[in-house]
């Protein structure tokens, strides 16, 4: 019977050390927000246009790792999950194209916003496109 335990245990032992090491992730934080527009031509009745939601992308970089990018539907609504850290966030969008040398491509259309991430905690933030 002794013997029997002694199996068991080594034998679960590895598997434990394993699942502690590959299966580890690390904390994360959540950074959620929104992209808007500001701007644009003014209304027949001589309004500026109010701010509104765009889609688009918002990338999150912090010098040391690929950017990550956080798809942006038509809310403007956006959600991602990153590790702790200092990044800066910039949007752009398929709606704010700008153009140069005869070409049209789509261009960071933000200021660049400075994000701290902390473990297992949500930072919101919202990101604004302005246009003349």
């Amino acid at each position: 019977m002794k013997r029997l335990l002694v199996t068991v245990g080594l034998a679960v032992l590895p598997l434990a050390a394993c699942a502690g090491v590959s299966g580890a992730v690390p904390p994360r934080g959540t950074v959620t927000g929104r992209l808007m527009l500001e701007g644009g031509p003014i209304s027949l009745a001589g309004r500026l246009p109010s701010n509104r939601p765009i889609p688009g992308t918002v990338q999150f970089a912090d010098g040391r790792h690929q950017p990550v990018l956080a798809h942006v539907g038509r809310s403007g609504n956006f959600s991602v999950s990153l590790p702790p850290g200092r990044y800066t966030a910039t949007g752009r969008s398929p709606r704010v194209i700008e153009v140069s040398n005869g070409t049209n491509h789509e261009a960071t259309c933000s200021q660049p916003l400075s994000v701290t991430v902390r473990r297992q905690h949500t930072t919101r933030i919202a990101l604004t496109c302005i246009v003349p």
